[in-house]
């Protein structure tokens, strides 16, 4: 089964943090479960394995390696090569221990000196990892878009406008290519563009987004255009009262299930940004 757009705006996240981290040091694959754990809401085994693939293929695609710990040396020797692709390796492993991979299981990622993956260096704007999580933000924006036709309320996508938040925050290496995906919807004013935009910079706060809905709000010929812009920015003040159609900003008890989701959130993006 292929990755859910949620799947693969959370493998973006975590690639990115794990490409961090491996500019620094090795990272043991027990770990690797842990992090999408904090990140996917509810995930059953397969969704993690699924989820799991997307992050190593992407990593891997960039130059980082898979291998065994050399006792004694602080060195991780890679897999000699065979019939078999390191990242099927890593999956038949993780699938014969019938459980989620401990310290000592598995194997451990590295990155060859002189490599670089953060997807923010302007070496790799163009990596697997700057792709896909680029990607996973179009098609955040696309099924909001397509959901903000055929539903009527935001209820029904609403945890979509969390994904694309997550992502957004997560990844702070590509915030211009973000800024510019969001810089189109108030070009155009696509269905679904005014949610988007307030749901997110309620959070973000990017100046560079106020400043494209100001324009808006000023000299779009369309008066649509201009009130929907006028509606975006008020969702940069700290009291914004229309915030409670959302149930992820409504602060009475009603929204106590969305609420613990929204901590579980800022910890998680919180913990990928300490990494």
């Amino acid at each position: 089964m292929d990755c859910t757009i949620t799947e693969r705006s959370v493998a973006a996240a975590v690639a990115t943090s794990l490409a961090r981290e491996l500019e620094e040091d090795h990272v043991e694959l027990w770990s690797l479960p842990c992090r999408l754990g904090r990140l996917l809401l509810d995930p059953d085994d397969d969704a993690v394995l699924r989820t799991a693939r997307v992050v190593l293929e992407v990593l891997v695609a960039d130059g980082a390696m898979l291998g065994d710990y050399v006792d004694g040396t602080g060195e991780i020797a890679p897999w000699p090569s065979s019939g078999e692709e390191p990242v099927d390796r890593v999956m038949r492993k993780w699938r014969a221990l019938g459980r989620q991979p401990n310290m000592g299981d598995i194997g451990w990622l590295t990155l060859p000196p002189g490599v670089p993956v953060v997807p923010g260096d302007p070496v790799v704007r163009e990596s697997a990892v700057a792709v896909l999580a680029v990607s996973s933000a179009q098609q955040l924006v696309a099924t909001i878009e397509h959901d903000a036709q055929v539903h009527l309320g935001v209820s029904e996508y609403e945890t979509t406008l969390i994904d694309l938040l997550t992502l957004l925050e997560s990844v702070t290496e590509l915030r211009a290519q973000f800024v510019e995906i969001l810089q189109t919807l108030v070009a155009d004013w696509p269905w679904g563009a005014v949610e988007i935009l307030e749901f997110t910079m309620h959070t973000l706060r990017w100046p560079e987004i106020r400043t494209a809905l100001e324009a808006s709000a000023v000299s779009d010929p369309d008066f649509r255009h201009r009130a929907l812009a006028e509606r975006a920015l008020e969702a940069f003040d700290d009291e914004w009262e229309d915030g409670e159609i959302y149930m992820y900003y409504r602060p009475d008890e009603k929204a106590s299930q969305w609420s613990r989701l929204r901590a579980l959130g800022r910890a998680a993006r919180s913990h990928l940004h300490q990494e």
